[in-house]
């Protein structure tokens, strides 16, 4: 029975779909995974300031928190920094996207002179001297524990750091669950309060970023109920409730006396003001508006508000000066001043903030947004400039540039003296990160403009563009339909937008309609002809139609354009494997680890592979070292599980096949041999639960509906038996299990004639399905 349990099994491995690639975090030459990572063993000081917390919320709005007047108070632990500190009433982010903006903070730089001026177009090079590194340098421990794949350390966050968490859990691109690329508010914490925990010598530097209020807006239970109809709110108040508990742990170990703690928000979330419905666009209040908070080692006697405009490029000087360490190179490396005066109640100095939002520049080929503070002016430079009085209009109705055309002339003309935007600034993207990026919603494919072209201004384009971000949500969603009809309106009104017809293409092949999704990659193609990412999605599309050899022609193109990207390599031995090529496979996993040594993929592919193939001892290692970072590639787990069947570890086995359940979804085959496997050990109500899961999603395996059947045979339920079992055999008439289990229940239905007869026919099924299956001992 074990034997034929394995083959099952085993079986299963091979007989995958194909559904699209799915990608780790954290593949790549590097490990992505988080944890310790080495630091130079050169000596350093031992610093004697005090420890110092930042904490970045990600898209969140000044006016959902207390502090800030909202009425819900759905942020206490957040209310009593500022009651311990400072509030800075007006204080600003210099971009509404989430690298460049952390890019900013953590540099003390305007986006225009770090560089990273859009999700996904650069990196942080080494030249850029973080904020980490100067505490490190200072002799502060540092950690930082992030929540996104677009804070991990592949954007050049990590140098400077003693210690990196940033595992994004693999599921973050499954089938229908597209959106989960980050974790939790709770696993960010936890990761920061155990390094924090460790005893030390020297004062700490630590970063928290929290991405929960970033779209969609899923709060967990509780908070799900309570803000049922402010669901963002919710996301908020759990964020705050988990920021509560890490205040709590440094309290309780003595470490927040000597703690200070700034907070601030990268961005903000639109709404629908201004007709945009998320953020990134322009640079209105709604998503450059961000809250800004400092409490102070000890915390202050009394509360102080600053109502002078501040910005996230102060965030770098003020930190280091609070700690003692005011920065020798302040003035030529910081655009940002050190707000510590404020802790004293003391305003800073009168200055022009600036702000910038490349985003459809570079995306669609419209005009770029470029906004100038002079408090109580905001200036937007365009195609069509606007300027508002933000203190008397603060949500940036009427536009002044006609009523008080010489402060927009003054004002313009100091914009003017930045550095124009470099037309071909935006770097090429590669197709792992696109999909990311993708996954957190955030359209990735770039639009060439030629220099000096008069751009539309995407004040006039609000409207195709509210169409294709209600597309990207339903498709999000799974409402295909609605995303379906929505793109083809975009695409038919601009022809020429990449993404559109990229998306439309995705949300066609989710339903199965492959010829149309080819017809607008094809498209695609003509519009940006070579795109390793095109090929890619080509080769999807072609490996879900069954073309499996056009797939990995489309595949091997994209790899002869860009050899360095994990996700590529995934792809290919995907489709290698699920069609049980695993002779091909071998040889392309070596030429996988020759370009990127150490993707975990890999290792996972060729591991399963080698299982397919009969060879155990040769995938172990393979699998341990697929296994050995926290988010496990497609299969590994698996295969792991396989291994462990084999060694008689069915509660090993059962860990595993529910880990890749939990992981990929979509890989039926690891539900079902997680359901084989709850049969095998009795679990009969785990059974019934999770094989009607499997039966949803595919109604006609035989094999869950025989295990449905045992189950109930086991309870003594035989009439409900006898309909799984009647079942089964319908889709399979020569199924020898299904056979066997209907002779037993034929047998204890009283119908003696009809089981002998069923039981004779089990075993000459048996014998022709597996020749050398030993039948001896089943009759009796």
């Amino acid at each position: 029975m074990r034997r034929v349990l394995i083959l099952s099994l085993i079986a299963l491995l091979g007989f995958a779909g194909c559904k699209g690639p799915a990608d780790t975090a954290g593949e790549g030459p590097t490990p992505d995974g988080g944890g310790e990572t080495p630091t130079a063993a050169a000596e350093r000081p031992v610093a004697d300031g005090p420890s110092v917390l930042l904490i970045t919320l990600d898209t969140t709005r000044a006016d959902r928190l207390g502090c800030y007047g909202n009425a819900q108070k759905a942020t206490p632990h957040l209310d009593a920094i500022a009651d311990e500190g400072v509030l800075f009433r007006r204080a600003f982010a210099h971009t509404p996207l989430t690298i460049p903006s952390h890019a900013t903070i953590l540099t003390g730089q305007y986006p225009d002179r770090h560089g990273i001026r859009d999700n996904g177009d650069h990196f942080l090079g080494d030249e850029a001297n973080t904020l980490a590194e100067r505490f490190h340098a200072a002799g502060y421990d540092t950690a930082a524990s992030v929540a996104a794949y677009v804070t991990n350390r592949k954007w050049g966050f990590g140098q400077g750091f003693d210690a990196y968490f940033d595992h994004i859990p693999a599921n973050y691109e499954v089938q229908g669950n597209i959106w989960q690329s980050e974790r939790r508010a709770d696993a960010a914490v936890e990761d920061l309060d155990g390094w924090l925990k460790n005893d030390r010598e020297r004062p700490f530097f630590a970063w928290l970023h929290l991405f929960d209020p970033h779209h969609p807006y899923e709060p967990p239970p509780p908070y799900d109920e309570q803000y049922a109809k402010r669901p963002y709110l919710g996301e908020i108040a759990y964020m705050d409730a988990m920021i509560g508990e890490l205040i709590a742990g440094l309290e309780e170990r003595g470490q927040l006396a000597n703690t200070t703690i700034l907070v601030a928000g990268d961005h903000g979330e639109a709404f629908g003001a201004h007709d945009e419905h998320q953020h990134g666009i322009f640079v209105y209040n709604a998503t450059m508006h961000v809250p800004f908070l400092l409490r102070p080692a000890g915390g202050l006697a009394a509360p102080v508000v600053i109502q002078e405009p501040v910005g996230l490029v102060d965030v770098a000087p003020t930190l280091l000066a609070a700690a003692g360490l005011p920065a020798a190179d302040a003035a030529e490396a910081f655009d940002g001043v050190d707000l510590t005066p404020t802790l004293q109640g003391t305003e800073p100095a009168h200055r022009i903030l600036y702000g910038e939002s490349l985003y459809v520049r570079y995306h669609f080929g419209w005009s770029e947004q470029r906004m100038l503070v002079d408090w109580p002016y905001k200036y937007v430079g365009s195609t069509r400039p606007v300027l508002f009085d933000i203190d008397a209009d603060p949500t940036e109705q009427k536009d002044l540039t006609g009523e008080r055309a010489d402060e927009a002339a003054r004002l313009a003309a100091i914009l003017a003296e930045r550095p124009a935007v470099d037309p071909s600034a935006a770097a090429e993207i590669d197709p792992e990160t696109a999909r990311r990026l993708e996954a957190l919603g955030y359209v990735a494919e770039r639009v060439q403009v030629e220099e000096g072209a008069v751009l539309p201004d995407p004040k006039d384009k609000t409207q195709l563009l509210g169409r294709f971000a209600m597309a990207r949500a339903a498709m999000h969603e799974n409402k295909f339909s609605k995303a379906r009809q929505l793109l083809s309106k975009v695409v038919e009104e601009e022809p020429e937008l990449v993404d559109p017809r990229l998306t439309l293409a995705q949300v066609q092949m989710r339903t199965g309609d492959l010829d149309k999704a080819m017809e607008q990659i094809d498209a695609v193609d003509r519009l940006v002809p070579g795109s390793s990412r095109v090929l890619e999605l080509k080769a999807t599309a072609l490996a879900m139609s069954g073309q499996t050899d056009e797939a990995l022609t489309a595949v091997e193109q994209a790899l002869a354009v860009d050899d360095q990207q994990a996700r590529t390599w995934g792809l290919l031995l995907q489709v290698l494997f699920e069609s049980r090529r695993y002779d091909e496979l071998l040889p392309a996993a070596d030429r996988a680890d020759a370009a990127l040594p150490g993707i975990p993929s890999v290792s996972g592919y060729r591991g399963a592979a080698l299982i397919a193939m009969g060879r155990v001892d040769d995938a172990r290692p393979y699998i341990d070292a697929a296994l050995a970072h926290g988010g496990a590639p497609p299969w590994a787990h698996s295969a792991a599980g396989v291994m462990a069947a084999m060694e008689g570890d069915l509660d090993l086995a059962l860990t595993h096949y529910m880990r890749e359940h939990e992981e990929y979804p979509e890989h039926l085959e690891a539900l079902y041999a997680a359901v084989l496997t709850m049969s095998q050990l009795g679990r009969n109500e785990d059974v019934l639960e999770y094989a009607a899961m499997a039966l949803t999603a595919n109604p006609q395996a035989p094999d869950m509906h025989r295990v449905v059947g045992q189950a109930q045979f086991n309870k003594r339920e035989y009439e409900s038996c006898r309909v799984s079992v009647d079942t089964c055999l319908q889709i399979d008439p020569e199924h020898p299990d299904c056979t066997m289990l209907l002779a037993n229940v034929l047998k204890k239905q009283g119908l003696d004639a009809e089981a002998e007869e069923a039981y004779e026919q089990a075993i000459q099924l048996a014998r022709e399905r597996l020749p050398d299956a030993d039948v001896q001992g089943i009759r009796k």
